[in-house]
């Protein structure tokens, strides 16, 4: 449980416990923590990354590949970040894109949500993937490398906010 709130941040604090669920297949494991002072301020500016969720999903090691790729175990990823936004910021002026893509070959989805809180000061990356055990033909990898590609760069995780008037 220490391991997984370290990778959020080394100041992330648990809100409770780890919880888990494996009355069902996929297991699922729950936690919530809190991390004051995330974001860097930069005059009217506030920016933060989100965690690495996505990173390198298919622990891809080259560009090219000349033989199938096999994915060795089902994935089921649910990761779901709420950023509670300080006093006079508003929606994100540059976040992570929006995506709904197929894993080449037919071989699962993966996605990543935004949404705003009820009360307009929340926003919510709702990032998923699901995707099962199975082959990648060799002449389908340059997709799939796109796709981790894609998920794993700076802009897939950054999130600048901008300050109204209100900003403390």
């Amino acid at each position: 449980f220490q391991k997984l709130l370290a990778g959020l941040s080394q100041s992330a604090e648990p809100v409770g416990g780890l919880v888990t669920d494996f009355a069902s297949y996929p297991g699922t494991e729950t936690y919530t923590a809190k991390i004051a002072s995330y974001a860097v301020r930069d005059g009217k500016y506030l920016y933060f990354n989100l965690p690495a969720i996505h990173g390198n999903l298919f622990g891809l090691r080259a560009d090219e590949r000349t033989n199938d790729f096999y994915q060795g175990g089902d994935m089921d990823i649910g990761f779901t970040t709420t950023i509670h936004l300080p006093e006079g910021f508003a929606a994100p002026l540059l976040s992570p894109e929006q995506l709904n893509a197929k894993v080449p070959g037919g071989l699962g989805t993966v996605s990543v949500q935004r949404a705003t809180g009820k009360d307009g000061k929340a926003i919510i990356f709702i990032h998923a993937a699901k995707v099962p055990a199975g082959v990648i033909p060799a002449d389908l990898y340059p997709e799939l490398f796109e796709l981790n590609r894609r998920l794993g760069q700076s802009s897939a995780r950054t999130v600048l906010l901008q300050a109204t008037d209100k900003a403390k």
